[in-house]
């Protein structure tokens, strides 16, 4: 059951990882998205499924405990340690989003992309509400396998994943992960 929610969840953050890859391809006008750029690298914490995620990589790399000062906890000289497994938030920003909630057609997130007037087709625009409604099944079913349904909209500080201080149901279930690989 592990396998097949993080299979679905790694399959979804490749999603965004191509969407933004079609972005730059196909707009890199409009994108300045570059190695090093980490003026909206804020984030401050994720769900379980994310900090399972990032553990495990932080587990396998066993890499430095150091954190951030300033900004996301994991960014040492402006890049990102965990890039590999970094949340669905961090692979998404920057893109042109939509949502329900919204009245225009389109969102920019991020002030150093898409300044110019856009003509930009619509399937160059994510659907932050498909992105978020999926995320929120992922980890819904990672809870459910811990056994606490309640986790599901609890938060993790990345300041604590940094350090290795997670609540017990993800700590038991990294073991066993690792123990099996």
């Amino acid at each position: 059951m592990l396998s097949e929610i993080l299979r679905n969840y790694r399959t979804w953050c490749l999603y965004c990882d191509r969407f933004l890859d079609a972005a730059l391809r196909d707009h890199p006008e409009h994108i300045n998205y570059k190695a090093g750029c980490s003026s909206c690298c804020e984030l401050d914490s994720v769900n379980y499924l994310e900090a399972f995620a990032i553990s495990t990589v932080l587990h396998i790399s066993n890499g430095s405990q150091e954190t951030n000062r300033s900004g996301c906890v994991f960014l040492t000289d402006n890049k990102c340690r965990i890039y590999s497994s970094r949340p669905i938030i961090c692979r998404t920003h920057g893109l042109l989003l939509k949502s329900n909630d919204q009245t225009n057609s389109a969102a920019v997130n991020c002030m150093h992309n898409y300044k110019q007037p856009l003509k930009i087709s619509s399937r160059f625009i994510l659907d932050t509400d498909s992105v978020t409604l999926n995320l929120i099944r992922f980890n819904m079913a990672f809870c459910m396998l811990l056994g606490d349904p309640e986790a599901g909209s609890k938060r993790i500080y990345l300041k604590d994943v940094s350090l290795g201080i997670l609540p017990g149901e993800i700590a038991g279930i990294i073991t066993e992960y690792h123990a099996g690989m």
